[in-house]
């Protein structure tokens, strides 16, 4: 399944930029990867640090993440690794 949205990226308890973000999810397991854009200094604080997250409305908690190399212009790969993505509506 693929998700599109608008979130929040957050990096070691502070929240750095809105984020627009392409989640793929396959049913039963509990992660996912994708690909999120936004300007440079956000995705390049989100991977120095040691705690990422993506927030996907304001009532959730992040969902954490890891951004797998370093990011190529505005954009940058990640995986979730904290626990189940939204499954969309």
């Amino acid at each position: 399944m693929q998700i599109n949205g608008i979130g929040k990226l957050c990096a070691d308890g502070e929240t750095l930029a809105e984020v627009e973000f392409t989640v793929l999810t396959t049913p039963g397991f509990p992660a996912g990867r994708g690909e999120l854009r936004c300007k440079r200094p956000a995705l390049y604080e989100a991977y120095g640090a040691t705690h990422a997250g993506l927030l996907f409305t304001d009532g959730d908690d992040p969902v954490e993440i890891m951004i797998v190399g370093p990011p190529d212009g505005e954009v940058a790969d990640f995986v979730a690794v904290g626990g189940l993505l939204p499954q969309g509506e």
